[in-house]
């Protein structure tokens, strides 16, 4: 029993000591390792000292090297200043190099200390400024080459200045003029100077693909274009920040080159375009109702094949369709052109009961043309207005006509037989029947002038009453006023003219002073009249005659006036003429 205890014990302690063994081996590999680590970081925080030992000899020998140095490049610096050459900035770089190895042999480390990092400051500045010098000359010359269109030359010195100017960025991190934008600018020059041939040569090409394209020379347009096209792409994707070229202007290109990829669906159209009109000129209906249709379906397969190409418009399509509607339309439409032409017969006739007949038929052939033919536009909007207003007023065509065509004088020198003026001006009861309202601002007198009424307004009733007259009417010419007011007689004046003498200021019925010799009332005075001119300008329009706040001693002289189309007086109204 003891002797076992004992073996037991022994070999416990065995197994003790073995394991603190262990213990000790490691902590020897963990001391062993932190040294090396140590001796590797001294070596690292010693890099910049060249890893040199404490040595105060060599540490003053290098002090006074480094204030010898200085001292020579101060005084090249002083006299030099700006103009100070790279070998004096070398005798710097010298300095700087004899400074740190004092501090090496003197035991300071060389990040910390602030006299050292001003030095390397410096040296970085002035080694930067000499490259700057010589970037400035190079961008100079380079933008002198580019206002002469040497392109290549002038990318090849931007490029060298750009390197030049990275080169301060990479080597000399701490010099003061350092700029990365300086940078970044020069190297934009150099791709615009690529880019801009290249802009030009897209542009040329896209003008002679579009010319191409109109003419219809499909090879061409197609060679061009693409050609532009890939220009077009490559500025889009290289030279973005130079480029004036951008998305509209490829999305341009592509609509053109799609435009000469659909000429095939395009020709096809044309060709059954023009078998239709040959086949209408014919007036072979059927047939141009078939190219017609043919037309319309290579047109609708253009538009899903090509939808961006110029031919794929809506507008087109449009046109086609009312063209294929026209066709099928015609047979009613020649029914509706001969009733037209006897309502216009029937018009100038006086035939009343015959107008409202024709009136009523052609609106029920219109009505039909527009249900069964919807794109067709034979059947046009001022038609249609024309029917409707003729189907109004047409119950009181004799009246109107009566009262128009009693009232309307020969003007002296004229034949009656080519045309006659309205005697008076027109009145607020003729306006308000023929255009339904009564513009005047004093609306009280139906018998008077109408009044308020624009240049624009004059022609509109004009208009409409040549449709109730089935005659042409128009508004005056100076000539033709001058002709029917006579020789102008001051003297007599005021008998056949309301003037500012005798009217009270105010307006007065037609037709109320004596008429003039060839039978016309209130050519002068009452209200001014509108009449038109050759060469209007479409902005001003010509008034004449004077109103009843007119003096009658500037009647002959002042009389023609202009004024703004627009322009509505309460003084100035309007008489026409119409055609026979």
């Amino acid at each position: 029993m003891h002797f076992r205890n004992q073996t037991f014990l022994r070999k416990k302690r065995g197994g003790v000591g073995a394991f603190l063994l262990m213990i000790l081996a490691g902590a020897v590999v963990v001391a062993a390792c932190w040294y090396a680590s140590s001796l590797k970081g001294s070596k690292e925080r010693t890099d910049d000292s060249f890893a040199l030992q404490v040595d105060g000899d060599k540490a003053q020998a290098c002090h006074r090297e480094f204030l010898a140095l200085e001292a020579k490049f101060n005084s090249a610096h002083e006299i030099k200043r700006e103009k100070i050459a790279p070998e004096d900035i070398d005798v710097y770089e010298q300095a700087v190099a004899a400074y740190e190895k004092y501090l090496a042999y003197s035991g300071i480390d060389v990040r910390s200390n602030l006299r050292l990092d001003k030095m390397r400051r410096k040296l970085h500045t002035l080694r930067g400024d000499k490259i700057r010098e010589r970037t400035l000359k190079l961008e100079a010359e380079a933008e002198r080459l580019a206002e002469k269109k040497s392109y290549a030359a002038a990318e090849k010195l931007f490029r060298e200045a750009a390197e030049q100017e990275r080169r301060i960025e990479t080597q000399y991190a701490l010099a003061e003029k350092r700029s990365h934008a300086r940078t970044v600018g020069l190297h934009n020059r150099m791709l615009a100077m690529q880019a801009i041939p290249m802009e030009a040569r897209a542009a040329a090409l896209e003008k002679s693909g579009t010319d191409a394209l109109e003419k219809q020379d499909w090879r061409a347009a197609n060679r061009d274009l693409r050609e532009a096209l890939k220009l077009r792409n490559r500025l889009w994707s290289d030279y973005r920040a130079v480029s004036a070229s951008d998305s509209q202007s490829i999305a341009r290109l592509n609509q053109l080159v799609e435009t000469v990829d659909s000429s095939a669906d395009f020709e096809k159209t044309e060709n059954f375009r023009k078998e239709a009109l040959d086949a209408e000129a014919r007036k072979d209906w059927k047939a141009a109702a078939e190219a017609w249709e043919k037309t319309w379906r290579t047109q609708q397969l253009l538009e899903k094949n090509f939808p961006r190409s110029r031919f794929a418009s809506a507008e087109r399509r449009r046109e086609i369709e009312a063209a294929r509607a026209n066709t099928e339309a015609r047979p009613d439409f020649a029914e509706f052109q001969e009733n037209d032409a006897a309502l216009r017969e029937a018009i100038r006739e006086r035939g009343t009961d015959r107008v409202q007949l024709l009136a009523r038929s052609n609106a029920v052939i219109a009505a039909r043309i527009a249900e069964k033919f919807p794109q067709s536009t034979l059947i046009t909007p001022e038609m249609r207005t024309r029917l409707a207003y003729l189907n109004v007023k047409s119950r009181d065509l004799p009246q109107i006509q009566k009262a128009v065509f009693d009232a309307l004088l020969p003007i002296p020198g004229v034949p009656a037989e080519a045309r006659r003026m309205l005697r008076t001006e027109v009145s607020q009861a003729l306006y308000t029947f023929v255009m339904d309202e009564n513009p005047s601002a004093d609306a009280a007198e139906p018998l008077a002038p109408v009044e308020s009424v624009s240049f624009e307004d004059a022609e509109a009733f004009c208009a409409r009453l040549a449709v109730l007259l089935g005659r042409a009417v128009r508004l005056p010419t100076i000539e033709e006023f001058l002709a029917a007011a006579g020789t102008f007689d001051e003297a007599t004046i005021e008998e056949h003219a309301w003037t500012l003498e005798n009217s009270d200021a105010r307006i007065h019925r037609c037709g109320t002073r004596a008429p003039n010799a060839a039978g016309f009332c209130d050519l002068y005075g009452n209200v001014s009249e509108w009449i038109s001119e050759n060469g209007d300008d479409g902005v001003s329009a010509t008034a004449v005659g004077g109103d009843c706040q007119f003096p009658t001693k500037l009647l002959a002289a002042e009389h023609v006036q202009k004024s703004l189309r627009k322009e509505k007086s309460r003084l100035r109204g309007f008489r026409v003429v119409v055609e026979e």
